[in-house]
């Protein structure tokens, strides 16, 4: 499984698409390996934004519009995932 992350990272392809199959095959849940790979995206995500901010490379003032467009979208797919929960 790490080698499968750390190959994922060295060839610059989302974890998701080696992950993903792979905990799979491993007989896991498919509701625990989707927790798993959004798990994964999150740190993935956070540490991208990390190396931005770090390297002073941020889109100035546009980064606020990005975070309520992230937010938005965000909540819109919870949304989206409890009202499908409940057909």
């Amino acid at each position: 499984m790490a080698g499968a992350g750390v190959s994922a990272g060295l060839l610059g392809i989302g974890g998701g698409m080696v992950q993903s199959p792979l905990m799979l095959e491993m007989g896991m849940l498919p509701e625990v390996q989707r927790a798993t790979s959004a798990t994964m995206i999150l740190f993935t995500a956070s540490s991208a934004a990390l190396q931005f901010l770090a390297a002073g490379a941020f889109p100035g003032s546009l980064q606020y519009d990005y975070a309520i467009w992230g937010n938005w979208h965000r909540f819109g797919s919870s949304c989206d995932e409890s009202f499908a929960s409940q057909i």
